[in-house]
């Protein structure tokens, strides 16, 4: 049986190169190869095509490859492996695309952690969990300069974490060096971050 070559499914550029390669391996592989080769298979750095299709914001690639994942593997599967899994620097889907990602594949990832996490695991797997350095997506959002993704990531905790929690799991130091979110922001030269932050600080104590 012929082998996907290393890395072909993670490369392909367009959502119409993932369609042929993808129709090429159900003609070819078995279930368990294109679960293991393509959806499942990961690169140098731990991310599968999805997360990778997410991280760069390409919306229609990460729709597609999001659908035959549903098609192929279970539930459980969806969740460890896609949702909540991490690269080598601990960092999840979500995390990324915080980075990486546009505002439209950030929904997106919002709405697919939504139809399958528990409210309980959207906060300890998506808004409160840190990567390898102790950030949060949030903090993520505030060090990368993304705006946006800062200004979701913010309604979306204040949908699903009380006033307290917000300020002792998403404000609180970077674990490892020790630096609050402010601290972060300000290393980092971001104002319109800071500008944020504060405006963030205001809302709270006006309700």
């Amino acid at each position: 049986m012929r082998e996907v070559p290393p890395g072909t499914w993670r490369q392909c550029g367009t959502i119409q190169e993932h369609k042929n390669l993808w129709e090429w391996a159900k003609e070819t592989l078995t279930t368990e190869e294109i679960i293991n080769k393509l959806l499942m298979d990961t690169d140098s750095e731990g991310r599968t095509a999805w997360q990778l299709a997410a991280m760069w914001g390409n919306s229609q690639t990460s729709q597609k490859v999001w659908e035959w994942t549903e098609e192929n593997i279970t539930k459980e599967e969806i969740i460890n492996e896609f949702l909540i899994g991490t690269d080598n620097e601990g960092r999840t889907a979500w995390q990324l695309v915080v980075m990486w990602g546009n505002s439209e594949t950030l929904q997106k990832v919002w709405e697919w952690a939504k139809e399958t996490l528990t409210k309980d695991e959207i906060i300890n797997k998506l808004l409160i969990v840190t990567d390898n350095e102790g950030r949060t997506a949030w903090q993520l959002a505030a060090i990368w300069g993304n705006l946006e993704a800062l200004q979701n990531v913010w309604e979306w905790a204040n949908e699903n974490l009380i006033t307290d929690e917000i300020n002792n799991k998403i404000y609180q130091a970077l674990k490892m060096r020790e630096f609050t979110f402010w601290h972060v922001a300000a290393e980092q030269g971001n104002l319109e971050t800071l500008q944020k932050y504060m405006s963030g600080l205001n809302t709270d104590r006006d309700k």
